[in-house]
């Protein structure tokens, strides 16, 4: 099983990541046992991808839980394990599937390939703020960055009515641009809630996974 990350973070997180490398025959041997009622079929979904996909999810989650374990939904949307204290948060990019977990706070992940198509979606998510910073002179690394943070805190919110424009605001990293840290703030309600962010490259594949402070 290529389990390529299992960590505990400095803010209390615990970090898996899985490099789907196995056949779906194999991926099926692995999870004998478990109960995907909750999504119905495996069978049923189209695209082998994204079966091996939520085959891995399931075996991601039975490793947090230490036992056969089944992902439900809240009314916001927001996965969570069944009969296990905590939080979770789901992503998979490329060959990757990520579930990051916490005991007592949301956390948020987000698992990116950079793609030069993001350009033409920029003005709908960056702000004026971040859009001084970048001079201009954004590269995918920055832009992906200000998206996969705010795509890890609107999964850590879970619901609609999230304007990434508007609502999210990222701030400047600190690092360099292949690992580093920062903080960003939700400022739907009335008061700013601020997180923190921390990303790292696993080859082509930005992952960025947020924390409230």
């Amino acid at each position: 099983m290529p389990l390529l990350l299992d960590q505990l973070t400095g803010n209390g997180c615990r970090l898996l990541v899985w490099h789907v490398t196995e056949t779906e025959e194999d991926l099926e041997k692995f999870s004998i046992g478990h109960n995907f009622a909750h999504f119905g079929p495996i069978s049923s979904i189209k695209l082998v991808e994204r079966r091996k996909q939520k085959l891995v999810t399931g075996l991601l989650a039975d490793i947090i839980a230490q036992k056969h374990c089944k992902i439900l939904y809240s009314d916001a949307g927001k996965p969570f394990l069944a009969d296990f204290p905590g939080h979770i948060s789901v992503s998979h990019g490329s060959n990757y599937v990520g579930m990051i977990y916490h005991e007592s706070l949301p956390p948020g992940l987000d698992i990116e390939v950079p793609a030069d198509r993001i350009r033409k979606i920029a003005s709908k998510f960056v702000n004026d703020q971040e859009n001084a910073r970048l001079n201009d002179q954004a590269d995918l690394h920055d832009l992906y960055l200000i998206w996969g943070v705010k795509e890890a805190l609107f999964k850590s919110y879970g619901g609609g009515g999230i304007v990434f424009k508007s609502h999210l605001l990222v701030h400047q990293p600190e690092g360099n641009k292949q690992k580093g840290h920062g903080e960003a703030e939700y400022l739907k309600n009335e008061m700013p809630e601020k997180h923190h962010y921390h990303f790292f490259y696993l080859e082509d594949a930005l992952l960025v996974y947020t924390i409230a402070l």
